[in-house]
């Protein structure tokens, strides 16, 4: 169910290109995973650059 959107957003871009809509479902939710899991550590890296970035100006 947490990936419902994803794969509800890819299979419409699909079937805007004329696809039945399963494979944009699929890569829907694959990409959605990938950000839930990526969002995290790239917040988290972008945090430790700034703190980082700060102290050598400071």
């Amino acid at each position: 169910m947490a990936n419902m959107l994803g794969a509800l957003i890819g299979a419409a871009i699909d079937r805007g290109d004329g696809d039945s809509g399963i494979k944009g479902a699929i890569m829907g939710t694959v990409a959605e995973s990938a950000i839930r899991l990526l969002a995290p550590v790239v917040a988290t890296y972008a945090l430790g650059w700034a703190v980082q970035y700060g102290v050598a100006k400071g």
